[in-house]
């Protein structure tokens, strides 16, 4: 995993925990806009969301990698069990999405709702499909950067090797 990240020619250090959790929360709110552009219906809007949304892409596997890097058998454990972990969740936005197709047809709460209200109930299934593919893409990486400890912790470990206290 990279600490260093250079956007727009400015460094950012990704070694502190909080660093990289913000990092996760900006890609994601990324994403929601890429969302909300594409379901907006506004050409231009959903065309530049559509570039924000690679660009997400592209900086969050830069950082945490794309899960296909070799390592040693700890690394490639974890690697698996976060994509085990990743998958299974997102089985539970599939449940989601099939939740909100019900809407796109006749159905008995469409048709008491006000015509706004419809609009957004159709157009739920879409903003659920647009997420689950964002999941999928993203999750695994994202769950490896937010739940890493600390790297400068790390760094100052391997630095300084630990002494012995039993008598030579």
């Amino acid at each position: 995993m990279n600490t260093t990240f250079e956007l727009l020619g400015k460094r950012i250090n990704l070694a502190p925990r909080s660093h990289r959790r913000m990092f996760v929360v900006v890609i994601y709110a990324g994403f929601a806009v890429w969302i909300m552009g594409i379901l907006s219906g506004a050409r231009y809007f959903g065309l530049f969301s559509g570039i924000l949304c690679v660009v997400c892409l592209l900086a969050l596997a830069a950082v945490a990698g794309t899960g296909y890097e070799g390592g040693d058998e700890r690394e490639v454990h974890r690697r698996d069990h976060v994509f085990f972990v990743a998958h299974r969740q997102l089985s539970w936005v599939l449940v989601l999405l099939l939740f909100t197709s019900w809407f796109r047809g006749p159905n008995p709460i469409s048709a008491a709702v006000s015509p706004p209200v419809r609009a957004l109930l159709e157009q739920l299934p879409f903003a659920v499909l647009f997420a689950l593919v964002a999941l999928y893409a993203t999750l695994p990486q994202a769950i490896l950067l937010w739940t890493e400890p600390d790297m400068e912790d790390m760094e100052a470990e391997q630095v300084a090797p630990r002494t012995s206290s039993r008598p030579g």
